[in-house]
């Protein structure tokens, strides 16, 4: 990385490797009885073994790209071995803050095993079944720079970053963390007891520290108010915002949202039944998911949809072509008021006979009452149950286009 370049512009060397961990809520809130580079290197080997923690017990790394991907400059390896040994002796206590409901993860190790062997320069791991399960397909999850983490001196601030990426919402690009006690913020810094017992010393070298360093290296801007009993102070809560210098620079994270496994399974059912395990199609739309979002994922299926009886090539060549393109893009400057209208004055051609769905999908729901109105909406929305509940108006829009057109009322 050359001298001049923004902390956040990512490296070459995280070229072709996993850029984030998708990181369960309960796995982010622990008693952070570990060292800075123990945090790390878990996050490394959740992201590396995701994937497979449905299908796989054990999980395996080669050494040497776990050490590029940490940026571990040291040459002492036999350290970073007994760090990572040290990940199965070591119990945390999970979801502190119980942001996945009632919840109750208890206590138990990072990791299950660990071997590491050196003729073959491998790392074999594995996790306790229980926290297997609550590791792969979270209710609730945040997304976590795997790049990004390197930056940070201090376990304090990766572990208050974790947080406040948890609880950041990528939509209104702000959030902020309930009131946490004091004595839970010492545990899930990491403040052993004994340390920084005076609140002054905790909060100047601890909280204000991990916030200097948040705002000055990641693409958070972060900042802290506190709830008084008396005089003795009882309580934070972190204020979290977008970092105005990353100037949109970086896709950092992806705020609390629902898993990708379940909008993914619900996207495969607004594709014909014969693609819905075709692993391109799988992949390409996880890929999308996490990089655009699933605005941009609905558009380009419904897209290629409306274009099926249309189209040379097959209809899955057509959806990762509009998945690449960006196909889908018409349908909201279309829905917009001002494409609307110049589509509703247009004459219909065999040409633009898709083009002109949207608008004219946009006049009959227009020419509906309220009531109408909401009973379409609802319909439209029910084949997706609870995911509903976390679409923006766009995704709503797409889903009504859709409906409307299936029942052939344009």
């Amino acid at each position: 990385m050359g001298n001049g370049d923004p902390p956040w512009v990512i490296p070459g060397e995280f070229a072709g490797n996993k850029q984030v961990v998708i990181k369960s809520s309960g796995a982010i809130h622990i008693s952070n009885d570990i060292t800075l580079l123990q945090r790390r290197a878990w996050n490394v080997l959740l992201a590396h073994a995701y994937d497979e923690l449905p299908i796989k017990e054990e999980h395996s790394i080669k050494i040497s790209k776990l050490v590029n991907i940490l940026n571990y400059e040291s040459t002492n390896i036999k350290y970073l071995k007994e760090t990572l040994k040290a990940l199965v002796d070591t119990k945390v206590e999970w979801n502190l803050l119980g942001r996945d409901g009632k919840e109750v993860w208890g206590v138990a190790a990072l990791l299950a095993q660990v071997e590491l062997e050196s003729h073959r320069g491998t790392c074999t791991y594995a996790y306790a079944p229980a926290i297997r399960k609550r590791l792969y397909n979270p209710a609730i999850y945040a997304k976590v720079n795997l790049w990004l983490q390197n930056k940070f001196s201090s376990k304090h601030t990766l572990a208050l970053y974790e947080c406040c990426v948890d609880w950041y919402n990528v939509n209104s690009k702000c959030g902020e963390t309930p009131w946490i006690p004091i004595p839970v913020l010492r545990k899930s810094l990491g403040v052993p007891d004994g340390a920084h017992q005076e609140f002054k010393k905790f909060n100047g070298r601890v909280i204000k520290k991990a916030i200097e360093e948040i705002n000055a290296v990641s693409d958070l801007h972060a900042s802290v108010k506190y709830k008084r009993q008396g005089r003795n102070v009882d309580a934070a809560k972190f204020i979290i915002k977008k970092n105005p210098v990353s100037s949109g620079q970086i896709k950092a994270i992806q705020g609390p949202t629902d898993s990708p496994q379940p909008q993914i399974d619900m996207l495969l059912q607004k594709i014909p039944e014969v693609y819905r395990d075709d692993p391109v199609i799988k992949s390409q739309l996880r890929n999308h998911l996490e990089t655009e979002g699933l605005d941009y994922v609905f558009a380009q299926i419904h897209y290629t949809n409306l274009n099926a009886g249309k189209i040379r090539e097959t209809y899955r060549q057509y959806l990762i072509s509009a998945l690449k393109a960006n196909y889908g893009e018409r349908f909201l400057k279309m829905w917009s008021e001002e494409q609307g209208e110049q589509k509703a004055d247009r004459q219909s051609s065999p040409e633009n006979e898709t083009d002109d769905i949207p608008a004219k999908a946009k006049r009959y729901f227009q020419s509906l009452g309220p009531a109408e109105q909401d009973a379409l909406r609802k319909e439209a929305l029910e084949p997706y149950g609870s995911d509903a509940t976390a679409f923006s108006e766009s995704t709503v829009l797409f889903a009504i286009i859709d409906l409307i057109a299936r029942k052939g009322l344009i």
